[in-house]
């Protein structure tokens, strides 16, 4: 949030609006991130590949359809700045403890090793994660110290 420091009209494709001084302002990302203006007309649809390049081996550079501006940020999933989520770190370390967890506890190995993997994910990543669309199975089995 920020608050506005003077009286303001800022045009908007409906008309004016006037921003009066310590008024506050908020943006709101769930509205930013279904921008079609700057994510395309299926902004509300998901699509893994949405923030790749055509090539798919880097990130996409969004630019705003109706201003010609590059967004060089498209995503504020946290906010950003003094607004930053204050649970952000919380959430990230979560998803770590989740995923320690399951690798200490669990044995996990290819059902059938004698089939060729599938193809890489085209978004480089320290771990590699198959294609969307790939197909292969797994054992996962308690490890025997948990038994």
């Amino acid at each position: 949030t920020r608050v506005c420091t003077k009286d303001v009209e800022v045009s908007i494709p409906s008309g004016m609006v006037h921003i009066h001084k310590d008024d506050t302002l908020m943006v709101s990302t769930r509205c930013a991130h279904l921008e079609p203006d700057i994510f395309g007309d299926d902004a509300d649809s998901f699509r893994w590949d949405r923030f790749l390049a055509d090539d798919k081996k880097a990130p996409r550079k969004f630019t705003d359809r109706k201003t010609g501006h590059t967004i060089h940020h498209p995503l504020a999933t946290f906010g950003g700045g003094t607004s930053a989520c204050p649970g952000r770190h919380f959430a990230q370390d979560e998803i770590k403890i989740t995923a320690l967890t399951f690798v200490r506890n669990f044995e996990v190995e290819l059902a059938f090793p004698e089939q060729p993997l599938p193809s890489r994910s085209p978004i480089p990543m320290t771990v590699e994660l198959p294609a969307p669309g790939s197909e292969f199975y797994v054992k996962i089995k308690v490890c025997d110290q948990f038994r």
